[in-house]
């Protein structure tokens, strides 16, 4: 499905965004204006060009550069620099990846995380966040669920359901962070899975999400230097914030 819709933007519209969302670095402008004729199947990038619910998503947006870039001490653009988000480096994922980090970088602030990094990618791929809490250095791995990847409650042409989903995706990036970890002389390692509000989040609750962490870290069994976190901004009646991590910080 093209990406160009009725009420498509353009660069008047841009220019007035760009004045009301001044954490929003031009390079996500840019990003969106390089896509808009490409048929990218990604939920977010149809809201961001024309959607009732733009404004609203733009604005949230806005206040979560604000809170990163108070985080890292960085400007928005140099943000995107930090996190290797280039406006022409299009696919399927990529701004869904982008902004799993940010929310990442967010949820280890809110969680008391210390003197948190952005790692860049070097000459060999590598985790992408440090951070300190206590007298622990931490390596971070954030993954997200691509659309199209992960369907609620796994119908019978899908492979996965989020436990398998999410130990699958942990295996393919076990080396990476035990190289990563180990580069930085790091002694404890976090697995973060951050999931959109989708269909699949809004069957579940803060306790679910804990069940099926722990079932991860027994099936896994690696150890006591491995956290697993799952990121939703969600909240759950009566239960609270449904980011969670197993085992416990």
């Amino acid at each position: 499905m093209s990406l160009i819709m009725e009420n498509e933007i353009d660069l008047k519209e841009l220019e007035y965004d760009f004045d009301n969302f001044p954490n929003i670095p031009k390079e996500l402008w840019e990003y969106i204006v390089n896509v808009k004729d490409r048929n990218i199947k990604e939920e977010l990038l149809p809201v961001l060009m024309g959607s009732s619910e733009r404004k609203v998503v733009l604005e949230k947006i806005d206040r979560l550069f604000k809170v990163v870039s108070e985080i890292l001490q960085l400007s928005p653009s140099e943000i995107t620099k930090a996190l290797d988000f280039h406006p022409n480096d299009i696919g399927e994922g990529r701004i869904d990846a982008f902004f799993a980090e940010l929310r990442t970088i967010s949820w280890l602030h809110l969680q008391k995380f210390q003197n948190i990094k952005s790692l860049r990618a070097a000459s060999k791929k590598r985790s992408d966040i440090y951070a300190e809490f206590n007298s622990s250095k931490y390596i971070v791995e954030v993954f997200c669920m691509i659309q199209g990847n992960y369907e609620w409650p796994n119908p019978p042409n899908r492979s996965y359901d989020l436990i398998q989903y999410y130990i699958t995706r942990a295996e393919e990036k076990k080396k990476q962070i035990d190289e990563t970890a180990k580069d930085f002389g790091c002694d404890k390692k976090i697995l973060a899975l951050v999931l959109d509000y989708k269909r699949e989040v809004a069957l579940h609750g803060r306790s679910d999400f804990l069940k099926k962490l722990q079932c991860i870290s027994n099936r896994l069994n690696w150890g006591e230097s491995y956290h697993f976190a799952l990121i939703t901004g969600m909240v759950t009646s009566g239960e609270g914030l449904d980011d969670v991590v197993y085992p416990d910080i």
